[in-house]
Protein backbone atom coordinates (compact mmCIF):
# COMPACT_ATOMS: atom_id res chain seq x y z
CA UNK A 1 0.00 0.00 0.00
CA UNK A 2 1.64 3.22 -1.20
CA UNK A 3 -0.08 5.31 1.46
CA UNK A 4 1.31 3.25 4.33
CA UNK A 5 4.83 3.29 2.86
CA UNK A 6 4.77 7.05 2.32
CA UNK A 7 3.36 7.67 5.81
CA UNK A 8 5.97 5.37 7.34
CA UNK A 9 8.75 7.15 5.45
CA UNK A 10 7.44 10.53 6.60
CA UNK A 11 7.51 9.29 10.20
CA UNK A 12 11.03 7.84 9.80
CA UNK A 13 12.33 11.14 8.50
CA UNK A 14 10.26 13.37 10.78
CA UNK A 15 8.57 15.02 7.79
CA UNK A 16 5.20 16.64 8.47
CA UNK A 17 2.46 17.11 5.90
CA UNK A 18 3.27 20.84 5.87
CA UNK A 19 6.94 20.10 5.18
CA UNK A 20 5.95 17.66 2.44
CA UNK A 21 3.81 20.42 0.95
CA UNK A 22 6.86 22.69 0.77
CA UNK A 23 9.03 19.93 -0.69
CA UNK A 24 6.53 18.91 -3.37
CA UNK A 25 4.29 21.89 -4.04
CA UNK A 26 1.27 19.66 -3.33
CA UNK A 27 -1.33 21.39 -1.14
CA UNK A 28 -1.33 20.00 2.41
CA UNK A 29 -5.09 19.23 2.35
CA UNK A 30 -4.54 17.04 -0.73
CA UNK A 31 -1.71 15.20 1.04
CA UNK A 32 -3.91 14.72 4.10
CA UNK A 33 -6.83 13.42 2.04
CA UNK A 34 -4.53 10.96 0.25
CA UNK A 35 -3.02 9.67 3.50
CA UNK A 36 -6.51 9.28 5.05
CA UNK A 37 -7.77 7.40 1.96
CA UNK A 38 -10.23 10.17 1.09
CA UNK A 39 -8.73 10.73 -2.36
CA UNK A 40 -6.44 9.12 -4.86
CA UNK A 41 -3.53 10.97 -6.42
CA UNK A 42 -2.19 11.29 -9.92
CA UNK A 43 0.96 9.54 -11.03
CA UNK A 44 2.72 12.92 -11.03
CA UNK A 45 1.66 13.67 -7.44
CA UNK A 46 2.84 10.24 -6.31
CA UNK A 47 6.15 10.79 -8.15
CA UNK A 48 6.68 14.13 -6.36
CA UNK A 49 6.06 12.58 -2.95
CA UNK A 50 8.33 9.64 -3.72
CA UNK A 51 11.11 11.87 -4.98
CA UNK A 52 10.98 14.18 -1.97
CA UNK A 53 11.07 11.19 0.42
CA UNK A 54 13.85 9.46 -1.59
CA UNK A 55 11.70 6.50 -2.61
CA UNK A 56 11.51 4.72 -5.95
CA UNK A 57 9.90 1.68 -7.53
CA UNK A 58 11.98 -1.48 -7.71
CA UNK A 59 11.75 -3.74 -10.80
CA UNK A 60 8.82 -5.58 -9.18
CA UNK A 61 6.77 -2.40 -8.64
CA UNK A 62 7.38 -2.10 -4.90
CA UNK A 63 8.35 1.20 -3.26
CA UNK A 64 11.88 1.08 -1.86
CA UNK A 65 14.54 3.53 -0.64
CA UNK A 66 16.33 5.21 -3.50
CA UNK A 67 19.99 4.24 -3.80
CA UNK A 68 22.25 7.11 -2.82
Amino acid sequence: DFRAIILDRMEQRGVTQTELQHLTGIPQPRISDFLRRKRDVTTETLRKMMESLELEFDPHGSLVERDS
